[in-house]
Protein backbone atom coordinates (compact mmCIF):
# COMPACT_ATOMS: atom_id res chain seq x y z
CA UNK A 1 0.00 0.00 0.00
CA UNK A 2 3.06 2.52 0.84
CA UNK A 3 4.47 1.58 -2.38
CA UNK A 4 1.46 2.38 -4.50
CA UNK A 5 1.05 5.67 -2.43
CA UNK A 6 4.32 6.79 -2.40
CA UNK A 7 4.56 6.02 -6.20
CA UNK A 8 1.74 8.08 -6.99
CA UNK A 9 2.60 10.78 -4.61
CA UNK A 10 6.05 11.09 -6.32
CA UNK A 11 4.82 11.30 -9.78
CA UNK A 12 1.91 13.88 -8.79
CA UNK A 13 4.59 16.15 -6.81
CA UNK A 14 6.93 16.39 -9.43
CA UNK A 15 4.10 17.19 -12.00
CA UNK A 16 2.75 19.67 -9.57
CA UNK A 17 5.84 21.39 -9.19
CA UNK A 18 6.30 22.02 -12.86
CA UNK A 19 3.01 23.97 -12.95
CA UNK A 20 3.78 26.58 -10.28
CA UNK A 21 4.67 29.84 -11.52
CA UNK A 22 6.52 33.14 -9.96
CA UNK A 23 8.93 35.65 -10.21
CA UNK A 24 12.10 34.77 -11.10
CA UNK A 25 15.30 37.28 -11.91
CA UNK A 26 15.10 40.44 -13.70
CA UNK A 27 16.29 38.81 -16.84
CA UNK A 28 13.59 36.05 -17.36
CA UNK A 29 10.24 37.56 -15.10
CA UNK A 30 7.35 36.03 -14.45
CA UNK A 31 7.36 32.65 -15.78
CA UNK A 32 6.40 28.84 -14.88
CA UNK A 33 8.75 26.81 -12.91
CA UNK A 34 9.74 24.39 -15.48
CA UNK A 35 13.07 23.19 -14.12
CA UNK A 36 13.47 19.17 -14.81
CA UNK A 37 17.42 19.79 -14.01
CA UNK A 38 16.81 21.22 -10.44
CA UNK A 39 13.66 18.40 -9.89
CA UNK A 40 16.26 15.85 -10.98
CA UNK A 41 18.80 17.29 -8.72
CA UNK A 42 16.58 17.14 -5.65
CA UNK A 43 15.44 13.89 -6.05
CA UNK A 44 19.39 12.28 -5.75
CA UNK A 45 19.87 14.82 -3.25
CA UNK A 46 16.97 12.99 -1.50
CA UNK A 47 18.72 9.50 -2.52
CA UNK A 48 22.47 10.76 -1.07
CA UNK A 49 20.85 10.98 2.46
CA UNK A 50 20.56 7.68 2.35
CA UNK A 51 23.82 7.36 2.99
CA UNK A 52 24.46 9.51 6.40
CA UNK A 53 21.26 6.84 7.48
CA UNK A 54 23.40 3.67 6.26
CA UNK A 55 26.07 5.04 8.72
CA UNK A 56 24.01 5.31 11.36
CA UNK A 57 22.89 2.00 10.53
CA UNK A 58 26.47 0.98 10.75
CA UNK A 59 26.94 2.69 13.99
CA UNK A 60 24.52 1.30 15.61
CA UNK A 61 25.75 -2.33 14.09
CA UNK A 62 28.92 -1.59 15.52
CA UNK A 63 27.43 -1.11 19.13
CA UNK A 64 25.39 -3.99 19.15
CA UNK A 65 28.46 -5.88 18.23
CA UNK A 66 26.82 -7.87 15.32
CA UNK A 67 29.60 -6.28 12.73
CA UNK A 68 27.73 -7.49 9.80
CA UNK A 69 27.50 -4.32 7.57
CA UNK A 70 30.40 -2.93 5.67
CA UNK A 71 31.87 0.62 6.40
CA UNK A 72 31.96 3.11 3.68
CA UNK A 73 35.77 3.64 5.09
CA UNK A 74 36.46 -0.36 3.99
CA UNK A 75 35.80 0.72 0.09
CA UNK A 76 38.72 1.24 -1.91
CA UNK A 77 38.70 4.73 -3.87
CA UNK A 78 38.51 2.45 -6.88
CA UNK A 79 35.26 0.59 -5.62
CA UNK A 80 34.05 4.07 -4.72
CA UNK A 81 34.81 5.22 -8.55
CA UNK A 82 32.70 2.48 -9.91
CA UNK A 83 29.89 3.68 -8.35
CA UNK A 84 29.98 6.64 -11.02
CA UNK A 85 29.08 4.16 -14.08
CA UNK A 86 25.43 3.86 -12.77
CA UNK A 87 25.04 7.11 -11.14
CA UNK A 88 25.72 8.40 -14.82
CA UNK A 89 22.93 6.18 -16.13
CA UNK A 90 20.65 7.17 -13.87
CA UNK A 91 21.19 11.27 -14.61
CA UNK A 92 20.55 10.51 -17.84
CA UNK A 93 17.34 8.80 -17.31
CA UNK A 94 15.95 10.94 -14.43
CA UNK A 95 16.72 13.86 -16.65
CA UNK A 96 14.76 12.54 -19.63
CA UNK A 97 12.24 11.39 -17.44
CA UNK A 98 11.76 14.79 -15.69
CA UNK A 99 11.74 16.54 -19.31
CA UNK A 100 9.03 13.97 -20.22
CA UNK A 101 6.92 14.65 -17.15
CA UNK A 102 7.29 18.72 -18.04
CA UNK A 103 5.61 18.51 -21.91
CA UNK A 104 4.41 14.86 -22.23
CA UNK A 105 3.09 13.94 -19.10
CA UNK A 106 3.33 11.34 -15.86
CA UNK A 107 1.73 8.65 -17.53
CA UNK A 108 3.27 8.08 -20.75
CA UNK A 109 6.72 8.50 -18.26
CA UNK A 110 5.37 5.83 -15.98
CA UNK A 111 4.88 3.33 -18.85
CA UNK A 112 7.97 3.81 -20.76
CA UNK A 113 10.04 2.68 -17.99
CA UNK A 114 8.94 -0.72 -19.03
CA UNK A 115 11.41 -0.15 -21.57
CA UNK A 116 14.54 -1.19 -19.28
CA UNK A 117 13.36 -4.82 -19.03
CA UNK A 118 14.58 -4.54 -22.80
CA UNK A 119 17.52 -3.35 -22.31
CA UNK A 120 18.26 -6.11 -19.00
CA UNK A 121 17.60 -8.75 -21.33
CA UNK A 122 19.73 -7.80 -24.38
CA UNK A 123 22.12 -7.18 -21.85
CA UNK A 124 22.08 -10.48 -19.98
CA UNK A 125 21.63 -12.32 -23.58
CA UNK A 126 24.97 -10.71 -24.94
CA UNK A 127 27.13 -9.93 -22.51
CA UNK A 128 26.57 -12.49 -19.71
CA UNK A 129 25.29 -15.55 -22.37
CA UNK A 130 22.58 -16.18 -20.09
CA UNK A 131 19.72 -18.29 -22.38
CA UNK A 132 16.22 -17.24 -22.55
CA UNK A 133 13.37 -19.52 -22.80
CA UNK A 134 11.25 -18.80 -26.28
CA UNK A 135 7.85 -17.18 -24.31
CA UNK A 136 10.62 -14.72 -22.61
CA UNK A 137 11.65 -13.58 -26.09
CA UNK A 138 7.59 -13.96 -27.13
CA UNK A 139 6.87 -11.43 -24.46
CA UNK A 140 10.41 -9.29 -25.14
CA UNK A 141 8.46 -8.49 -28.39
CA UNK A 142 5.31 -7.56 -27.29
CA UNK A 143 6.61 -5.25 -25.05
CA UNK A 144 8.37 -3.50 -27.38
CA UNK A 145 5.37 -3.26 -29.30
CA UNK A 146 3.39 -1.51 -26.68
CA UNK A 147 6.00 0.72 -25.94
CA UNK A 148 5.52 1.53 -29.46
CA UNK A 149 1.83 2.06 -29.19
CA UNK A 150 2.52 3.98 -25.69
CA UNK A 151 4.75 6.44 -27.73
CA UNK A 152 3.00 6.58 -30.43
CA UNK A 153 -0.03 8.29 -28.24
CA UNK A 154 1.99 11.18 -27.26
CA UNK A 155 2.50 12.04 -30.93
CA UNK A 156 -1.14 11.54 -31.94
CA UNK A 157 -2.39 13.28 -28.58
CA UNK A 158 0.15 16.24 -28.95
CA UNK A 159 -1.76 18.82 -31.08
CA UNK A 160 -5.53 18.21 -29.58
CA UNK A 161 -4.26 17.51 -25.90
CA UNK A 162 -3.46 20.81 -23.68
CA UNK A 163 -1.65 19.30 -21.13
CA UNK A 164 1.16 18.17 -23.64
CA UNK A 165 2.75 21.57 -24.08
CA UNK A 166 5.25 20.81 -27.04
CA UNK A 167 4.65 19.71 -30.70
CA UNK A 168 5.03 16.69 -32.10
CA UNK A 169 8.12 16.73 -33.51
CA UNK A 170 9.82 17.33 -30.19
CA UNK A 171 7.21 14.57 -28.09
CA UNK A 172 8.91 11.97 -30.60
CA UNK A 173 12.14 13.41 -29.89
CA UNK A 174 11.12 12.85 -25.99
CA UNK A 175 9.91 9.79 -26.41
CA UNK A 176 12.73 8.25 -28.58
CA UNK A 177 15.16 9.37 -26.09
CA UNK A 178 13.06 8.16 -23.20
CA UNK A 179 12.95 4.21 -24.72
CA UNK A 180 17.25 5.18 -25.28
CA UNK A 181 17.49 6.01 -21.90
CA UNK A 182 15.42 3.68 -20.00
CA UNK A 183 17.38 0.63 -22.09
CA UNK A 184 20.45 2.75 -21.05
CA UNK A 185 19.09 2.18 -17.73
CA UNK A 186 19.67 -1.43 -17.42
CA UNK A 187 23.48 -0.41 -17.06
CA UNK A 188 22.45 0.54 -13.83
CA UNK A 189 20.66 -2.63 -13.21
CA UNK A 190 23.34 -4.95 -13.92
CA UNK A 191 26.22 -2.58 -11.89
CA UNK A 192 23.44 -2.41 -8.65
CA UNK A 193 22.87 -6.69 -9.04
CA UNK A 194 26.98 -7.16 -9.22
CA UNK A 195 27.50 -4.67 -6.25
CA UNK A 196 24.35 -6.57 -4.03
CA UNK A 197 25.27 -10.16 -5.45
CA UNK A 198 28.86 -9.72 -5.98
CA UNK A 199 30.62 -7.77 -3.67
CA UNK A 200 27.57 -8.08 -1.32
CA UNK A 201 27.13 -4.08 -0.75
CA UNK A 202 24.28 -3.25 1.47
CA UNK A 203 21.41 -1.95 -0.39
CA UNK A 204 20.69 1.15 1.48
CA UNK A 205 25.06 1.63 0.96
CA UNK A 206 24.56 1.30 -3.26
CA UNK A 207 21.58 3.95 -2.62
CA UNK A 208 23.55 6.17 -0.47
CA UNK A 209 26.66 6.10 -2.70
CA UNK A 210 25.08 6.13 -5.98
CA UNK A 211 22.83 9.42 -5.35
CA UNK A 212 25.96 11.24 -3.77
CA UNK A 213 27.62 10.79 -7.43
CA UNK A 214 24.60 11.58 -9.25
CA UNK A 215 23.87 14.80 -7.09
CA UNK A 216 27.48 15.75 -7.35
CA UNK A 217 27.25 15.33 -11.20
CA UNK A 218 24.58 17.05 -11.72
CA UNK A 219 25.44 19.83 -9.43
CA UNK A 220 28.86 20.31 -10.54
CA UNK A 221 29.06 19.48 -14.10
CA UNK A 222 25.52 19.39 -15.70
CA UNK A 223 23.70 22.44 -13.89
CA UNK A 224 26.91 24.72 -14.94
CA UNK A 225 26.31 23.34 -18.62
CA UNK A 226 22.60 23.77 -19.13
CA UNK A 227 23.38 27.58 -17.43
CA UNK A 228 24.93 28.66 -20.17
CA UNK A 229 23.54 27.07 -22.79
CA UNK A 230 21.69 29.39 -25.78
CA UNK A 231 18.25 29.33 -25.45
CA UNK A 232 15.25 30.30 -23.80
CA UNK A 233 14.49 29.36 -19.86
CA UNK A 234 11.79 26.75 -19.11
CA UNK A 235 12.77 24.89 -22.40
CA UNK A 236 14.02 21.60 -20.91
CA UNK A 237 17.22 22.15 -22.20
CA UNK A 238 18.21 25.55 -21.24
CA UNK A 239 18.07 26.19 -17.17
CA UNK A 240 19.27 29.39 -15.21
CA UNK A 241 20.28 28.28 -11.93
CA UNK A 242 20.33 31.93 -10.37
CA UNK A 243 16.49 32.76 -11.41
CA UNK A 244 15.61 28.79 -9.89
CA UNK A 245 17.07 30.32 -6.42
CA UNK A 246 15.39 33.49 -6.69
CA UNK A 247 11.75 31.75 -7.69
CA UNK A 248 12.44 29.63 -4.91
CA UNK A 249 12.76 32.63 -2.47
CA UNK A 250 9.50 34.30 -3.89
CA UNK A 251 7.68 31.45 -4.48
CA UNK A 252 6.98 29.33 -1.15
CA UNK A 253 5.02 26.76 -2.76
CA UNK A 254 7.35 25.80 -4.82
CA UNK A 255 10.39 25.29 -2.16
CA UNK A 256 7.67 23.42 -0.12
CA UNK A 257 7.14 20.83 -3.26
CA UNK A 258 11.30 20.99 -3.55
CA UNK A 259 11.81 19.87 0.18
CA UNK A 260 9.10 17.39 -0.64
CA UNK A 261 10.52 15.80 -3.78
CA UNK A 262 13.54 15.17 -1.68
CA UNK A 263 11.80 13.76 1.01
CA UNK A 264 9.94 11.20 -1.49
CA UNK A 265 13.31 10.55 -2.89
CA UNK A 266 14.49 9.11 0.08
CA UNK A 267 11.22 7.58 1.38
CA UNK A 268 10.49 6.07 -1.87
CA UNK A 269 13.76 4.34 -2.02
CA UNK A 270 13.20 2.54 1.45
CA UNK A 271 9.88 1.51 0.77
CA UNK A 272 10.77 -0.18 -2.93
CA UNK A 273 13.94 -1.68 -1.07
CA UNK A 274 11.46 -3.28 1.47
CA UNK A 275 9.10 -4.23 -1.47
CA UNK A 276 11.81 -6.11 -3.45
CA UNK A 277 12.92 -8.12 -0.86
CA UNK A 278 9.61 -9.22 0.22
CA UNK A 279 7.59 -10.26 -2.60
CA UNK A 280 7.86 -12.47 -5.55
CA UNK A 281 8.25 -10.81 -9.18
CA UNK A 282 4.97 -11.71 -9.99
CA UNK A 283 3.55 -9.94 -7.09
CA UNK A 284 5.55 -6.94 -7.71
CA UNK A 285 4.52 -7.12 -11.74
CA UNK A 286 1.43 -6.82 -10.28
CA UNK A 287 1.53 -3.73 -8.64
CA UNK A 288 3.79 -1.78 -11.12
CA UNK A 289 0.75 -2.58 -13.39
CA UNK A 290 -2.15 -1.53 -10.84
CA UNK A 291 0.12 1.36 -10.19
CA UNK A 292 0.72 2.93 -13.51
CA UNK A 293 -2.68 2.50 -13.54
CA UNK A 294 -3.67 3.89 -10.53
CA UNK A 295 -1.35 7.45 -11.34
CA UNK A 296 -2.94 7.33 -14.90
CA UNK A 297 -6.84 7.51 -13.23
CA UNK A 298 -5.78 10.05 -10.71
CA UNK A 299 -4.34 12.27 -13.73
CA UNK A 300 -7.91 12.28 -15.21
CA UNK A 301 -9.29 13.43 -11.63
CA UNK A 302 -7.17 15.91 -11.18
CA UNK A 303 -7.29 17.79 -14.64
CA UNK A 304 -11.31 17.41 -14.70
CA UNK A 305 -12.14 18.23 -11.08
CA UNK A 306 -9.75 20.74 -11.26
CA UNK A 307 -11.61 22.29 -14.52
CA UNK A 308 -14.63 22.17 -13.10
CA UNK A 309 -13.54 24.89 -9.99
CA UNK A 310 -12.54 27.95 -10.72
CA UNK A 311 -10.60 28.18 -7.77
CA UNK A 312 -8.14 25.41 -8.83
CA UNK A 313 -8.68 25.87 -12.53
CA UNK A 314 -5.47 26.67 -12.99
CA UNK A 315 -3.68 23.74 -11.74
CA UNK A 316 -5.67 21.09 -13.56
CA UNK A 317 -2.63 20.92 -15.93
CA UNK A 318 -1.25 18.69 -13.28
CA UNK A 319 -3.31 16.58 -14.67
CA UNK A 320 -4.26 14.86 -18.16
CA UNK A 321 -6.98 15.21 -20.51
CA UNK A 322 -8.52 12.17 -22.56
CA UNK A 323 -7.23 13.24 -26.33
CA UNK A 324 -7.23 11.00 -29.42
CA UNK A 325 -4.46 9.68 -28.67
CA UNK A 326 -5.44 8.14 -25.40
CA UNK A 327 -7.18 5.16 -26.69
CA UNK A 328 -3.72 4.32 -28.70
CA UNK A 329 -2.04 4.34 -25.07
CA UNK A 330 -4.76 2.36 -23.47
CA UNK A 331 -4.40 -0.26 -25.59
CA UNK A 332 -0.72 -0.46 -25.42
CA UNK A 333 -1.30 -0.10 -21.66
CA UNK A 334 -2.93 -2.79 -22.06
CA UNK A 335 -1.08 -5.30 -24.28
CA UNK A 336 2.04 -4.07 -21.95
CA UNK A 337 0.44 -5.49 -19.28
CA UNK A 338 -0.23 -8.80 -20.49
CA UNK A 339 2.98 -9.45 -21.76
CA UNK A 340 4.53 -8.73 -18.12
CA UNK A 341 2.13 -11.01 -16.80
CA UNK A 342 3.39 -13.45 -19.53
CA UNK A 343 6.91 -12.79 -19.14
CA UNK A 344 7.08 -13.86 -15.53
CA UNK A 345 4.63 -16.44 -16.54
CA UNK A 346 0.69 -15.57 -15.63
CA UNK A 347 -0.91 -17.32 -16.78
CA UNK A 348 1.38 -20.69 -18.93
CA UNK A 349 0.25 -21.06 -22.09
CA UNK A 350 -0.19 -24.34 -23.58
CA UNK A 351 2.00 -23.17 -26.77
CA UNK A 352 4.91 -22.88 -24.50
CA UNK A 353 7.19 -25.50 -22.88
CA UNK A 354 7.31 -24.01 -18.90
CA UNK A 355 9.90 -26.43 -16.87
CA UNK A 356 9.46 -26.61 -13.50
CA UNK A 357 11.87 -24.81 -11.03
CA UNK A 358 13.22 -26.49 -7.96
CA UNK A 359 12.93 -23.70 -5.68
CA UNK A 360 9.39 -21.75 -5.14
CA UNK A 361 9.20 -18.10 -7.15
CA UNK A 362 12.05 -19.36 -9.38
CA UNK A 363 11.94 -17.67 -13.10
CA UNK A 364 12.06 -21.38 -14.28
CA UNK A 365 14.69 -22.93 -17.00
CA UNK A 366 15.16 -22.30 -20.25
CA UNK A 367 13.45 -24.97 -22.95
CA UNK A 368 16.38 -25.94 -24.27
CA UNK A 369 17.17 -27.37 -20.75
CA UNK A 370 14.68 -30.01 -21.14
CA UNK A 371 17.01 -32.88 -22.71
CA UNK A 372 19.53 -32.28 -20.09
CA UNK A 373 16.30 -32.42 -17.19
CA UNK A 374 15.56 -35.76 -18.88
CA UNK A 375 19.49 -36.56 -18.82
CA UNK A 376 19.70 -36.12 -15.00
CA UNK A 377 17.42 -38.97 -14.28
CA UNK A 378 19.52 -41.50 -15.49
CA UNK A 379 23.03 -39.60 -13.47
CA UNK A 380 24.19 -41.60 -10.77
CA UNK A 381 23.14 -40.07 -7.13
CA UNK A 382 26.28 -37.90 -6.65
CA UNK A 383 26.51 -36.84 -10.61
CA UNK A 384 22.62 -36.35 -10.00
CA UNK A 385 23.09 -34.18 -6.87
CA UNK A 386 25.72 -31.98 -8.74
CA UNK A 387 23.58 -31.00 -11.62
CA UNK A 388 21.06 -30.25 -10.05
CA UNK A 389 22.75 -27.67 -7.63
CA UNK A 390 24.26 -26.45 -11.43
CA UNK A 391 20.70 -25.97 -12.68
CA UNK A 392 19.61 -24.72 -9.33
CA UNK A 393 22.11 -21.96 -9.87
CA UNK A 394 20.73 -21.02 -13.58
CA UNK A 395 17.38 -20.75 -11.53
CA UNK A 396 18.74 -18.45 -8.62
CA UNK A 397 20.27 -15.96 -11.65
CA UNK A 398 17.45 -16.05 -13.50
CA UNK A 399 15.04 -14.92 -10.66
CA UNK A 400 17.18 -12.65 -10.13
CA UNK A 401 17.05 -11.06 -13.68
CA UNK A 402 13.41 -11.38 -13.58
CA UNK A 403 13.85 -9.26 -10.05
CA UNK A 404 15.74 -7.03 -11.51
CA UNK A 405 13.73 -5.99 -14.85
CA UNK A 406 10.26 -5.28 -12.91
CA UNK A 407 12.46 -3.47 -9.92
CA UNK A 408 13.65 -0.66 -12.97
CA UNK A 409 10.48 -0.91 -14.01
CA UNK A 410 9.07 0.93 -11.01
CA UNK A 411 11.31 3.09 -9.59
CA UNK A 412 12.48 5.13 -12.60
CA UNK A 413 15.50 7.64 -12.04
CA UNK A 414 15.66 8.24 -8.44
CA UNK A 415 13.85 4.80 -7.27
CA UNK A 416 16.44 1.76 -8.25
CA UNK A 417 19.29 3.10 -6.46
CA UNK A 418 18.64 1.17 -3.79
CA UNK A 419 19.09 -2.21 -4.85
Amino acid sequence: MFFLLFGIANAVTMKLCFIFEGEGSEKWGYHKFQKPWWCTLVTFTGMALALPIYLGMCIKDRISGENKLKLVSELSFKDICEFAIPAISDLAEGIVSAVCIVFVGVSINSMMKSGTLVGVSLISRFMFKVHFAAYKWFFIVWVVIALTMVGCSGIISAEDSTTITTGRIWVAVIIILKFITQVGYAIKISYEEYFSQQKGYHPVMICGIEGCWSTAICAFICMPIVQHIPGTEGNGIREDTLDTFVMLGNNSQTLAMSIVIVCLGLVYNCVSTTLIGRTSAVIRTLMEAFRTFLIWIVQFILFYSFSSNDNLYNYRMAGEEWATGSYVQLAGFILMTWALFGYNKLPKYPCFKYISTWKEGDAGIDDNKEDELSQIETETTQGTTDTIENIDLENEQDQALSDVSVRSMSLGSSDESSN
